[in-house]
């Protein structure tokens, strides 16, 4: 049984968004340059925290789409693996990652997750500390 992916449409309208995405950050690097852009700074990080946070989410979607949940409390992880293993996306029968990989995937989705959850409190952080900071002086 072959199980090659082509590119479908689920594939380019990943690919699509995650471009778009890589392009507004580099559009953001540009003005986070320009004096001119500071009074839109804080709303600005707002929106990159509720992006970081999204991504995270994402990581974590992920690792569950590719390695789903047991189907219930008794079923051992080999048997969670063992189902991801026979339901592998892509490549060719008996060529999806061992177990042990499977538990590195998983692993690395949840640490890149769990960064880009930090990164977006940091940016929250960061909105809190500038918004009064680039408020109009009072009096």
């Amino acid at each position: 049984m072959d199980r090659t992916t082509a590119i479908g449409d689920h594939t380019l309208v990943m690919l699509g968004d995650s471009l778009a995405l890589l392009a507004a950050a580099n559009r953001l690097e540009t003005h986070a340059r320009e004096r001119a852009s500071a009074a839109a700074m804080p709303s600005s990080l707002a929106l990159v925290e509720e992006t970081l946070q999204a991504l995270a989410r994402s990581c974590d979607l992920i690792g569950q789409t590719l390695i789903p949940a047991g189907d219930d409390a008794r079923e051992s992880i080999c048997a969670r693996f063992g189902r991801a293993a026979a339901d592998w996306p892509g490549g060719t029968e008996g060529t999806a990652p061992t177990y042990q990989h499977q538990a590195q995937i998983l692993a690395a989705l949840y640490d890149a997750g769990s960064a880009l959850r930090v990164a977006g409190e940091r940016c929250a952080g960061a909105r809190g500390l500038l918004e009064p900071a680039l408020a109009a002086p009072q009096g």
